[in-house]
């Protein structure tokens, strides 16, 4: 009851936004390239990405230079939020 309790909260902290942000870098492969996507500055997709990993206390990616890898942690926002359908293309 109480992992459910925290869970719950969990989601509640989590913007649209920032899983909007989240979902165009996995399916892009970059900052700059979603940051475009969205029409939005890098530095704003760097923000909404380090919000979303201060909610769920977790990093999200493996920053490379330009070129970012996913975290184990992936996974479980696949199952968790299901934001693959909740996020239009």
């Amino acid at each position: 009851m109480i992992e459910r309790a925290y869970h719950d909260s969990l989601i509640m902290n989590v913007t649209l936004s920032q899983l909007r942000a989240f979902e165009r870098i996995v399916r892009l492969g970059s900052f700059h390239a979603a940051a475009r996507d969205l029409h939005l500055s890098q530095p704003s997709v760097s923000q909404r990405i380090r919000e979303l990993e201060g909610v769920l206390q977790t990093p999200l990616f493996v920053r490379r230079g330009p070129r970012v890898s996913l975290t184990l942690k992936r996974v479980t926002l696949q199952y968790e939020f299901n934001f693959f359908e909740l996020i239009p293309s």
